[in-house]
This record gives C-alpha cells, structure tokens and sequence, in this order.
C-alpha cells in the first residue's frame, strides 16, 4: 500500500507540474511576462485544423522567435520596433500604444487545469480507497487457517 501511496503522489506532482506547464505556455504566448525589445524581423502565422481558431502565430524579434498570441500578431509588420517592460499589459508599436490581454485560450486554462488536476486527485483517493478496502494475501491466508 505505501508504493501505492508513493506513486500516487508522484502521479499527482506530474499532473500538477503539467497542467502548470500548460497554463504558463499560454501566460508566456500572451506575451504579458515578456520584455521585448527590438525590431520585427520576421512574422509567420502557421494555420491549424480549425483556420482562425488555433493557428499558431510567430513573430521574429532579432531574429528570436516567440510564440505570441493573435492580438499583437495583427498589430505588427515585419521592421515594426517593439518596446515593452516585463509584465506591462503595454506595447510600443513602433512608437504607438498596443494594449495586450490574455488570451481566450489562457482564460480556458483558469477552469480547465485546475478540474483536471480535482479529477485527477478525485481518481487517486478512490483508487486507494479501493485498494484499502480489498483483501491482501495475508488476510486471505488467516481466514483460511481459521
């Protein structure tokens, strides 16, 4: 019961750890955490299965790829500067004002990972409630002795 017990939290950590993974991917894409600095070399928009739903949009600053979300993709050319502090909701487009805000994707993540993980930890308690509850060999030994 304890290896049980053991990996269960282990499966727990794991699943907190992904759905946290997720949640700043999308924080990170909104590119609210960022400081930018520097010049647009480069803009690609990859288009996905559902075209104007999930694409995925690219912008080169310095020749660095971010992942950004479609609200600064459609503000920006390519040899536009950007200008932002970290964790400012503000971006200098070329001298003009970009509000950013996160995305619909980011706001789905607020309920979605936190029920997967309840999930998760509802599975885990009812699996080892389960497993407290069956016989072991032990106990199957002694009621056959008796």
């Amino acid at each position: 019961m304890r290896s049980g017990k053991f990996a269960s939290l282990c499966l727990l950590l794991l699943a907190v750890g992904l759905a946290a993974g997720n949640y700043w991917t999308a924080t990170h894409r909104s590119t609210i955490p960022l400081s930018l600095n520097g010049t647009v070399t480069k803009t690609e928009q990859r288009f996905e299965k559902h075209h104007g739903k999930d694409d995925v949009y690219l912008l080169w600053i310095d020749d660095v790829e971010y992942q950004v979300d479609r609200t600064l993709f459609e503000e920006v050319a390519q040899g536009d500067t950007l200008q932002k502090p970290a964790w400012s909701k503000q971006v200098l487009v070329s001298g003009r004002s970009v509000t950013l805000g996160y995305s619909k994707d980011w706001s789905g993540m607020l309920i979605a990972m936190p029920l997967v993980v309840c999930i998760f930890v509802a599975t885990i308690v009812f699996s080892l409630r389960l497993a407290a509850t069956e016989p072991t060999i032990d106990s199957r030994a002694a009621k056959a002795n008796s």
